[in-house]
């Protein structure tokens, strides 16, 4: 059977592949000294062992670490085994997006030197970045470059199994192609390696499609199903007020800076829609919502219909 293993920004390897917006530098900063000085005001100093995990897949949160000595490898479990996506060492910082968007982690942080980390809660990091511009935008600006790094990368760590004929499987990838999420799709009807996957995970051919992530399998889940398990729902969030709902919209909705939004489509509540979905601006230069919103009076939120 032909092989049709399909991911966002093409093939997964080994390591980060080269990134079109961004360099190495970009990606993976080290800070200088006064910048540490900054996140050690804010966080604690731990020694950390060979062997000890940051995080791992499945979690549904984590710290933002910074490592002052030692080295810490990323990596997804693929097929079973662990596959390093990148490594860590001495100035420079773990996480991407989900940090900031709550997204179940879908990788794992393994310590593979030991040192020393400074762990900062989540809730001062969104301070860090609202009041600290230039170190704001460095850490933004990586957590930015590395997603789009892993959604080839890291694609195993979340993967669909479904018939390229089947309108189930394709509201699930397109829910997670304009979300930005890792994923990786599997079609049955062409790839001999499915059928032994979903042995695996004791899947008949009546439950397609499904999605497998960090060894949980959920049967023909609709998107708004999988946006509850990833964490991805306005009832994850602990503070539900915004400045804009918007009804009737998409993603590509225009916000202006330093907003943060809920959109509802005009679908929503249908079996199989999309759920509302948390927006904001996402320009590392901005002072989003999303990744400060302990920082500024609300806004009353306002109801537009497209």
């Amino acid at each position: 059977m032909e092989n049709t293993r399909n991911t966002q920004h093409g093939e997964r390897g080994e390591r980060w592949p080269a990134l079109p917006m961004a360099d190495d530098a970009v990606a993976f900063p080290t800070l200088d000294d006064s910048e540490l000085a900054v996140l050690e005001a804010l966080g604690t100093r731990r020694s950390v062992a060979v062997g000890e995990y940051l995080y791992r897949e499945g979690d549904a949160t984590y710290d933002f670490d910074v490592i002052l000595s030692g080295a810490a490898e990323i990596v997804v479990r693929s097929d079973g085994e662990e596959r390093i996506i990148t490594r860590h060492g001495p100035g420079q910082f773990l996480g991407e997006l989900n940090l900031l968007s709550g997204q179940r982690v879908y990788l794992s942080a393994r310590v593979v030197e030991p040192g020393e980390v400074i762990v900062v809660p989540r809730a001062a990091l969104q301070h860090v970045i609202a009041a600290n511009p230039d170190l704001g935008d460095t850490i933004l600006a990586a957590f930015l470059a590395r997603r789009s790094g892993l959604l080839s990368s890291a694609s195993a760590a979340i993967r669909v199994v479904g018939s390229r004929f089947s309108p189930e499987s394709l509201r699930v990838r397109e829910f997670l192609a304009r979300n930005r999420i890792p994923h990786e799709w599997l079609d049955p009807d062409r790839d001999a390696a499915v059928e032994r996957l979903l042995r695996e995970f004791a899947v008949t051919p009546g439950e397609l499609p499904v999605v497998i992530a960090s060894g949980s399998v959920l049967r023909r889940p609709t998107p708004g199903g999988l946006a509850e398990y990833l964490g991805l729902t306005i009832t994850s969030l602990p503070e539900r007020c915004f400045d804009l709902v918007v009804v009737g919209a998409g993603p590509a909705t225009p916000c202006a800076d330093g907003m943060i939004y809920v959109v509802i489509p005009l679908s929503a509540g249908r079996a199989g829609s999309s759920p509302p979905t948390l927006l904001s601006s996402n320009a590392p230069s901005a002072r989003s919502d999303a990744f400060c919103a302990s920082e500024r009076p609300r806004m009353p939120v306002i109801s537009s219909r497209s």
